[in-house]
């Protein structure tokens, strides 16, 4: 099955723009299990300008990092261990991310025991087809804009930006293949599927509209961006399509 053969789960130290005094630790003991666990860049060690830094709470109550620099935008996803058990259910794509790459910084014994559990028993992803669905449809809206005459051209590029991510997040993932960044992601699917190099290389420029929209960040500068959106769209139909490749073999 995808992925079977991945290895036990093993903790990483984090790489990251920050430093915890003393490191990795476990807190006091207390009667609420819980934990918290550095992901994406920072935990990779390839952070950049954009590049938050993200935290997974699981607990009760959300928690953030006792020492962080300040400087740098911190975004926590928080859960309940039921909402987390539940992910580990179908074997989310996110769980995996996390298995994959993310550090425990802060935790008390019960709640890495219950962390390292789910770890270790992660199932397959369950929820391929539905996203592939989801992607196509999406691609579907995006086309339907474009061919009406009101249609916010950075808007739609942004949400292509957004499906052509998770799209190659899921194939790399069904070529057995993991990958979760930015732009990583998208340029090694691309490898995989034996797509054009140059698409890796424009879709950087198309995650700026992204950043546009979701952080308010300026503008990208391009000439005949309605001529540039229908590029867009070509090839990230070809990407959908060729992760639904991966998913029927």
């Amino acid at each position: 099955g995808i992925l079977r053969s991945a290895p036990r789960l093993a903790f990483r130290r984090p790489s990251c723009i920050f430093a915890l005094p003393g490191g990795i630790r476990p807190m006091a003991l207390t009667n609420e299990k819980f934990i918290l666990a550095l992901y994406g860049s920072q935990a990779r060690g390839d952070a950049d300008e954009l590049s938050d830094i993200d935290i997974l709470s699981i607990g009760n109550e959300p928690r953030s990092l006792s020492a962080y620099d300040g400087n740098v935008a911190t975004s926590v996803s928080h859960y309940n261990w039921v909402e987390f058990r539940a992910m580990h259910q179908y074997g989310s794509l996110f769980l995996w991310h996390l298995k994959t790459q993310a550090s425990p910084v802060e935790y008390n014994s019960t709640g890495l025991a219950e962390y390292t559990r789910l770890m270790e028993t992660l199932p397959e992803y369950k929820r391929s087809s539905k996203d592939i669905e989801a992607f196509r449809h999406s691609l579907k809206d995006v086309r339907q804009a474009l061919d009406s005459d009101d249609a916010g051209l950075e808007f739609e590029l942004s949400s292509l930006a957004t499906t052509v991510r998770h799209s190659c997040i899921l194939g790399c993932y069904l070529a057995r293949k993991p990958e979760f960044g930015r732009y990583s992601s998208v340029r090694a699917f691309c490898e995989i599927a034996g797509l054009p190099s140059e698409i890796a290389d424009e879709f950087q420029h198309l995650y700026q509209f992204r950043m546009m929209v979701e952080r308010n960040k300026e503008a990208p500068s391009r000439c005949g961006l309605d001529a540039y959106a229908d590029y867009c769209l070509a090839w990230s139909e070809e990407i959908v399509e060729e992760v639904a490749k991966c998913y029927e073999q």
